[in-house]
């Protein structure tokens, strides 16, 4: 007699797991104007109590310019107030610097990252030690940046453009250019140290102040 055999159930993925449990059930990921994605939390809704761990990461970094090793800001997330657990910190780290990736820059062993990719992420959650965060206020730059550079380069932006909004396009303009102008020596003092700013990316900041400075 044949013993039967009924389907197996469909187990869930950990990773679909996290998402429920996490991303959805504390509304990080939401529409917000119609627009699916991830956002800050909404202080009032607030279900799993995150807004004032967004606030901690945001006091944390400050606005001093300085890079913030990410082990540094694990640690302060896991003790108190927040007892933040190790497993969950790779994802609401990547979770936070999508809702404010206008306002914080990563990177990765000192140098600055124009865009969040798949593998930086994966090894974020492996190897944090290697990345660091840095949040920035666009300040005096912005008349003159927009006046003399923005337009010609990367076309309109909006009023409320923020640092991060200028530097990656000007980040990702800069790698596309063919190697030949890369690596060109003919060109003049000033253009090759802004290709060095460009080609190092160490900061925003220094890149957007690099781009505009007078020969000396």
């Amino acid at each position: 007699m044949r013993r039967r055999v009924g389907n197996p159930r469909r187990k869930t993925p950990a990773e679909m797991s996290l998402y429920l449990s996490l991303l959805k059930a504390s509304r990080l990921h939401r529409h917000v104007d119609a627009i699916l994605g991830i956002y800050p939390p909404d202080e009032h809704c607030d279900p799993c109590k995150l807004h004032p761990v967004w606030e901690g990461i945001t006091d944390y970094l400050g606005d001093s310019g300085q890079q913030q090793p990410v082990t540094s800001l694990y640690r302060f997330l896991q003790s108190r107030p927040y007892g933040i657990k190790q497993g969950v910190l790779p994802v609401l780290l990547i979770a936070y610097l999508l809702s404010y990736r206008r306002e914080v820059a990563l990177y990765q062993e000192g140098v600055y990252c124009a865009q969040l990719t798949m593998e930086q992420a994966e090894l974020l959650c492996k190897r944090p030690e290697f990345f660091a965060l840095e949040q920035f206020d666009l300040g005096g730059l912005r008349g003159e940046l927009f006046d003399k550079y923005l337009n010609s380069v990367i076309g309109n932006i909006s009023a409320d453009a923020t640092l991060l909004d200028i530097a990656k396009p000007l980040v990702l303009f800069a790698a596309r250019l063919p190697d030949y102008t890369k690596q060109c020596k003919t060109i003049s003092l000033e253009a090759v140290r802004v290709m060095a700013a460009f080609t190092q990316a160490q900061s925003p900041g220094v890149l957007l102040c690099l781009t505009h400075c007078r020969k000396p």
